[in-house]
């Protein structure tokens, strides 16, 4: 199961993602943050739509 978290702060300007317990840093311009979680918030709904579709075959 894949598990997507996102946490960021806009004095790092950096995000971290966490995907099957490995975690990326991607360090970003602080305009470009809120987008970037607003992809990863995108990212954790699809994955958990997947998931929950696995569970019904």
């Amino acid at each position: 199961m894949a598990v997507v978290e996102s946490t960021g702060t806009y004095d790092k300007c950096e995000c971290s993602l966490t995907l099957n317990e490995r975690v990326v840093t991607l360090k970003i311009t602080c305009s470009l943050f809120e987008t970037a979680l607003e992809i990863f918030k995108s990212l954790n709904n699809q994955i958990g739509s997947l998931n929950e579709n696995q569970k019904n075959d």
